[in-house]
């Protein structure tokens, strides 16, 4: 029978495997866990596309293989203009703050992979944000705009107050019809269908 101090080493001991194990799991990225090599092409400094295999890693990082899946790249915002992977166009965004719901303070980036959604008078991007910090790992796709006349794209926010502001700011310099929307009742989750109505006007 184990005295009290072995018992208490025991439990610790099983407590650390515990942790230990949740660590491991914490810390598995999504895109390495799910993400699969899909057809697709980048666009190299002359504009040329070379197709072949792609993965998506994270918001500025992409694995790609030729079409033999022979020759393996590591490609970030520096080596290409962009790729198309799923029928979706992926261009280089510079000079932007991110950050995910679950911190506090923005992050500035020099550089990033934005996939394209709507494009216009306002278009608006998704931006892959890794959180990583001791508790927690996430890869998450944010909304981002930029007007035709900006340079730099806005992240768009997710809390309702905030986001109806946002947008009533944004589109200030077009007219809408008051009956079909309004800015005191818009949610997040309606932005595509708000940009489209925007740049349809």
């Amino acid at each position: 029978m184990l005295n009290q101090k072995e018992s208490f080493n025991l439990y610790f001991t099983k407590l650390n495997i515990i942790l230990c194990d949740l660590t491991l799991f914490i810390f598995v990225p999504m895109f390495s866990q799910n993400g699969q090599y899909e057809r697709g092409y980048y666009l190299d400094s002359v504009n040329n596309k070379i197709y072949g295999y792609i993965k998506i890693l994270n918001g500025s990082t992409i694995k790609f293989k030729n079409k033999n899946q022979e020759e393996k790249l590591t490609l970030d915002p520096d080596a290409i203009d962009g790729f198309n992977v799923n029928g979706f166009n992926y261009r280089v965004i510079n000079n932007f703050k991110a950050k995910s719901d679950n911190v506090l303070a923005y992050k500035e980036y020099s550089s990033g992979f934005a996939k394209e959604i709507i494009l216009g008078d306002i278009s608006l991007f998704s931006y892959i944000i890794t959180t990583n910090n001791v508790t927690y790992y996430e890869d998450a796709e944010y909304y981002f705009i930029l007007k035709k006349t900006e340079k730099t794209p806005v992240q768009v926010f997710t809390r309702n107050k905030k986001f109806r502001r946002q947008m009533s700011e944004l589109m200030k310099d077009k007219r809408f019809n008051s009956d079909k929307f309004d800015f005191n009742k818009i949610k997040y989750q309606d932005i595509e269908s708000i940009i489209k109505q925007y740049n349809e006007l």
